[in-house]
Parts: structure tokens; sequence; C-alpha cells
């Protein structure tokens, strides 16, 4: 009896086990938000370094910008003016038209997701409405939602919008765009926006 109890439940116990070790191992593999940050931060400083850019600090309403430099705002957006525009947006009103080059990166690699409607054919336009100027954590923007054919709504975030607290019609930005204020979709995975270039246009 002794012989067929521990026959049966030996394979039972070897499989619960393996099971509570892959669960353990698993959750081991789930970051904090904190780790996700210090994470960041160490592949934008890596990134930086590679592409040899000039930092500054950047400060909110601000209306002069130095096209070599790379500003870092508060919300840790970081931006190069490369052409800051004309007339303003109106709150509530303006509906911009945005196309942007870039990829989004990490610590281990670049060009994880990769995507281009600036140089690129085939995409409908992305647009969005500047619905409030920007307070730390507040979203400013509302998406107009493309309803035909391919687009890249799903990468209009309030990293992109924030510039257009500062800049106008015809305005050329480039951008990092840390996580916490990049699309929603891709905030789970820790993953940095390089914009290499955003265009933003106003329609009617």
């Amino acid at each position: 009896m002794k012989k067929i109890i521990t026959t049966t439940l030996l394979p039972v116990l070897t499989i619960a086990m393996a099971i509570l070790a892959f669960g353990s191992c698993k959750k081991s593999d789930i970051k904090s938000l904190k780790e996700m940050k210090q994470d960041e931060r160490k592949a934008i400083e890596s990134f930086i370094s590679r592409m040899g850019f000039t930092i500054k600090d950047g400060a909110e309403g601000q209306t002069e910008f130095d096209p070599n430099v790379m500003y870092h705002f508060d919300n840790d957006l970081y931006m190069q003016v490369l052409d800051e525009g004309k007339e303003a947006p109106e709150l509530n009103k303006t509906k911009i038209n945005v196309r942007m080059e870039g990829f989004y990166f990490n610590r281990e690699r670049d060009s994880i997701v990769v995507f281009n409607s600036l140089t690129s054919g085939g995409f409908q336009e992305s647009v969005f409405r500047y619905i409030h100027t920007y307070n730390d954590g507040d979203i400013n923007f509302e998406l107009i939602p493309c309803t035909t054919g391919a687009n890249l709504d799903a990468y209009v975030c309030q990293g992109i919008a924030f510039p257009m607290t500062m800049l106008g019609n015809g305005a050329r930005v480039r951008l990092i765009v840390p996580f916490r204020l990049g699309p929603d979709n891709l905030y789970s995975q820790g993953m940095t926006g390089y914009y290499k270039e955003v265009e933003y246009i106003f329609r009617k």
C-alpha cells in the first residue's frame, strides 16, 4: 500500500513543484514601475551618447530654441526644434495633421518598432485636436481616429502633442518620448520612442 501511495504521489508532487517554480520564475520577470524607469533612463542616456545630442534643460512656455540643442523638459520629454512653425493652435478648435518617422527602442536594441508616414506613401493622415494647455500628468490632445486605410494613429501620444504648447503650424521637431508619455499599447513594455522627425500641419 505504501508503495502504491508513493508511486502515485511522486508524479503529482513533481508536477506541482514544476508549476510553482514556473510561476515564481514568471513573477520575477515582471518589473516594477521603478525598475522600468531605471532601465529606460540607462537606455536613453546610452542612446543620447551614441547619437551625440547636446542636451539642455527646457521649460514650459519656452519661446526660443537653438536648433542644435535637444531640450529636456520636466515631464521627461526630449525635444529638438527643427522649425518653430507659425501661428499657434487654438484650444479646443485646431485640428493638427501629424506625419512622423522613427522607431522604438530599449536597453537591448534599437528599431524594435519602426514607423514612417513622413516619407513613405500608403498611410492616411493622423489627426488630433489640441484641447487644452498642458499640465504635468494631463492629456492635452484628442485623437480624431482615421476610419479608412493604413495609418499611424497608434503612435500619436502625449509626447507628440506636447510640442504644440510652444510651437505652431508647420513646426518640425525631433523627439525622445519616454514610455510614460508614449502610446498606451507600448506602455507595459517600457519602450522609448525616438521620433526622428514629426511634422505638424493645421487643417480646417
